[in-house]
């Protein structure tokens, strides 16, 4: 018998042609002090040099004070480099925009209400049930989404100091980066390294420090509640119709279960991320645990009758669950502390093998 999940409104399809367009990169911060004349801008649209800045490989902060003769008003100094380049951001952020999903999350478990969140389309309001807490009752404007990006002059007039935001193509950040400070997080970014970093920009970096080992201490104790995950392999599969599967098996993805000690299917190497395979090829996804969704329940009752998919000995020995447009394949994606709490609490629990 296979386990399905309640569904949600979306196509994680279609965001796999965004992951495609947000290129890797590494990130990185820097934290400096330098005299600034009242009134200076921190500088946005273009990389700054910082004799301060650390290598591109790194996620921590280093400092330096200013020259002691200086005669004007020292200001807490940080230079981010992310997938992009650089900026530089003077002072604490007093109005931060994060019209992305899980930079969110992090601002606010920092202690930082942002002016204005993005929108979770597969959340009622388009604010995640594990956000809900954090806000508590904070009304949080919340950016618009569509398949075409985020609306850059709606994130421009809640009068943003400045934009979060790990999702942003080129294009888009070019056009906001020449208005205000900018910080976009390659893709790959880990969690941590992403509180590190925010912690950073926000002037919030005991917060950040505090964060990162209580969710290490979370972490810790739902292993040892669930030890059966360590070191089994695990396959994801997004069924676009009852004959082509789309490999998810990537580091993103797993990014979650991978804290628990899962391991990608050998074979699912054979297959790039996001890229497609017939019927023909269903056995690539046999694993300890199959994890498979689409946005159509239809789609996969249709995909559970097809002979090759129940062929594969993960199907056939009961060690897969269907996500039927479901909120928790979104939970597979280790996007902040709260969501993980969420996760831990709710979505393995259902996992076959964590039964």
């Amino acid at each position: 018998m296979r386990t399905t999940l309640r569904p949600f409104a979306g196509d994680l399809a279609g965001m796999a042609l965004l992951l495609s367009a947000c290129s890797g990169g590494s990130t990185a911060a820097s934290t400096s002090s330098s005299a600034v004349t009242s009134g200076s801008a921190a500088t946005s649209s273009s990389a700054v040099a910082s004799s301060s800045a650390t290598p591109s490989s790194s996620a921590a902060p280093s400092s330096s004070a200013a020259p002691s003769g200086s005669s004007s008003a020292v200001e807490r100094t940080v230079t981010i480099t992310d997938q992009y380049g650089e900026v530089e951001i003077v002072g604490t952020p007093e109005r931060v925009a994060t019209p992305g999903n899980y930079e969110t999350d992090i601002a606010l478990e920092l202690g930082v209400v942002p002016v204005a969140q993005g929108e979770f389309t597969r959340f009622e309001n388009g604010i995640p049930t594990w956000r809900l807490p954090l806000l508590d009752g904070a009304d949080v404007p919340v950016i618009s989404y569509n398949p075409d990006g985020y609306d850059i002059e709606e994130t421009l007039g809640f009068d943003p100091d400045l934009v979060i935001n790990q999702w942003l193509v080129a294009e888009e950040y070019d056009a906001l980066s020449k208005v205000v400070p900018t910080i976009a997080p390659a893709y790959e970014t880990s969690m941590r390294d992403l509180i590190t970093l925010m912690g950073t920009a926000l002037d919030k970096e005991d917060e950040a420090t505090a964060l990162i080992a209580d969710y290490d201490a979370m972490i810790a104790a739902a292993k040892a509640q669930y030890p059966q995950l360590e070191g089994a392999t695990v396959a994801v599969a997004w069924a676009q119709d009852a004959s082509t599967l789309m490999n998810y098996t990537d580091e993103g993805t797993l990014s979650f279960l991978s804290e628990f000690g899962v391991v990608p299917a050998p074979g699912t190497a054979a297959v790039e991320p996001f890229d497609t395979v017939g019927s023909e090829q269903f056995s690539v996804f046999d694993a300890d645990l199959l994890i498979v969704a689409s946005s159509s329940p239809d789609v996969l009752a249709e995909l559970e009758a097809n002979p090759l998919f129940q062929a594969i000995p993960a199907v056939a020995q009961d060690r897969w669950f269907a996500s039927a447009g479901s909120n928790d394949f979104d939970m597979l994606r280790s996007g902040s502390p709260a969501q993980a709490e969420y996760a831990i609490e709710t979505v393995l629990p259902k996992l076959p093998l964590a039964g």
